[in-house]
């Protein structure tokens, strides 16, 4: 197994300056990352998300309609 992205790693991908800024948009990229992240890294970016299932919710409708 590689090793777990780090916070920066993470922000990179999802092209944020921070957690807070986590869109609809890019939310379901950071759940597929959520696996490969180090568990405190994980645990750091939903604490900044606190709507992170209710935008996954909606992001899931999106592309079902």
């Amino acid at each position: 197994m590689a090793r777990p992205y780090t916070e920066q790693q993470v922000l990179k991908k999802l092209d944020i300056p921070d957690f807070r800024h986590l869109s609809k948009d890019n939310v379901m990229s950071f759940a597929s990352m959520i696996q490969d992240m180090d568990p405190e890294v994980a645990k750091k970016a939903l604490e900044q998300f606190p709507d992170f299932a209710k935008s996954t919710m909606d992001a899931l409708k999106d592309i079902k309609s």
